[in-house]
């Protein structure tokens, strides 16, 4: 889920700090100008996906990732772990927003996927926790996402065929864009492989 979505905090913990949110390179003072950033980069990148005169395969394909809500209470779980309190009203409110924009961020391989047509159906499924697992049957293949912990998030693909993998793109692109165009590219070639 590796996004590039930063936050900069100065003092967060006094009363009426401004927060500044950096997506893209670009900085960003309130949450309706960072949502409307992710969502214009999204919606972006989706349009700009061909998609194929008629699907890979014949099958069906489930895409699960953790929900805005799951990540969101993941990022309390470890801010109160590592600051061993509660977060104030701000620092939520600020978990929040960034909960909201990873969850964009990685809904766009879901779209992008519905989009390029590769499998007859694509299924989101989000999920209430950071780490979930989905076995493939003979007509539907799974990719999921999990992550056991900070910085430890890893995709899998599962086939009735092939098994559970992990699931390897080119993530070396520096553009949303070019990451999504590595991960349909590797999709399509799961796609065929059965």
């Amino acid at each position: 889920m590796k996004v590039t979505l930063l936050i900069i905090i100065a003092a967060l913990g006094l009363a009426g700090c401004a927060v500044n949110y950096t997506y893209n390179g670009q900085k960003y003072d309130s949450k309706e100008k960072l949502e409307a950033a992710v969502d214009a980069n999204v919606n972006s990148v989706v349009a700009a996906i061909s998609p194929l005169p008629a699907p890979l395969t014949s099958k069906k394909l489930i895409f699960a990732i953790p929900s805005e809500q799951a990540i969101y209470a993941e990022n309390v779980h470890r801010f109160v772990n590592a600051q061993n309190r509660q977060p104030t009203s701000m620092q939520t409110e600020v978990m929040a927003n960034i909960g909201r924009a990873n969850f964009r961020s990685t809904k766009v391989f879901f779209d992008a996927l519905q989009k390029k047509h590769i499998y007859a159906s694509v299924q989101l499924i989000e999920m209430e926790t950071m780490m979930g697992s989905y076995a493939a049957s003979p007509d539907t293949d799974t990719l999921y996402y999990t992550e056991a912990a900070q910085g430890a998030g890893q995709w899998f693909f599962s086939s009735f065929k092939g098994g559970k993998q992990v699931f390897a793109y080119d993530r070396s692109s520096g553009t949303t864009a070019g990451k999504v165009q590595g991960f349909v590219d590797a999709v399509q070639v799961q796609a065929i492989r059965d």
